[in-house]
């Protein structure tokens, strides 16, 4: 009896910190249950979960940076030309605000494109 409740427990225990952990933004977080522990196939299903969440948020993250290099391209291009009107520079201001807003939204996610997955 003892043994079948630190199969369950542990188990419950670990699910708590992972779900903790991707509650955090970090979507690189894997877990390994012990092989007679119970839920196995929990473990695989959120681990399959945060891998696709992990692949969405860099893809998000790669793209976010692209359009970045691209608008500040922009941006030195119409510095540079020196006769941009005030509704085109007001426009660029916004794009800025909402492009960095993005940005920042997308970085609470710590994916491994951005760094190195941690193994517990």
């Amino acid at each position: 009896l003892i043994f079948m409740s630190h199969r369950i427990a542990g188990p419950m225990f670990r699910f708590e910190k992972v779900l903790d952990e991707i509650s955090k933004g970090d979507l690189t977080y894997k877990f390994k249950l012990r092989q007679r522990d119970q839920f196995k196939e929990l473990e695989e299903r959120i681990n399959q979960l945060t891998d696709t969440l992990d692949g969405k948020a860099g893809d998000l993250q790669s793209r976010i940076t692209e359009i970045s290099k691209l608008f500040s391209g922009l941006q030195i291009q119409t510095a540079s030309a020196g006769h941009a009107d005030k509704d085109f520079e007001r426009l660029l201001q916004d794009i800025s605000k909402k492009l960095t807003a993005l940005q920042e939204a997308v970085n609470y996610f710590k994916t491994s494109q951005n760094q190195q997955p941690r193994q517990p």
